[in-house]
């Protein structure tokens, strides 16, 4: 995340870099530029959350196609609405 965080502050444009030098506007920047750098984070590890999420329904439809996998769907479908309860936390 320092990475990140010292990414968003180099990409910082010539007045908010002027602004930082006012008294107390310093720490309001630096914990927006924290808040745009956990955001960020988020939105990458919720695309790749999603992607499993996919490949579960995709398990999903191949275990409904097989000889008895209508047995198995009420456990696949409770661990794809706690998944989706995860994904939507962390987003």
């Amino acid at each position: 995340m320092t990475d990140l965080f010292n990414q968003i502050r180099a990409d910082r444009s010539p007045m908010q870099r002027l602004m930082a030098h006012l008294p107390g506007f310093h720490g309001y920047q630096a914990s927006t530029d924290r808040r745009a750098a956990d955001r960020l984070i988020r939105e990458h590890v919720v695309a790749g959350l999603r992607g499993q999420l996919n490949a579960l329904v995709a398990a999903q439809k191949t275990v409904l196609s097989s000889s008895g996998g209508l047995a198995h769907m009420r456990k696949l479908h409770d661990v794809q609405s706690q998944f989706q309860v995860f994904i939507d936390r962390v987003n």
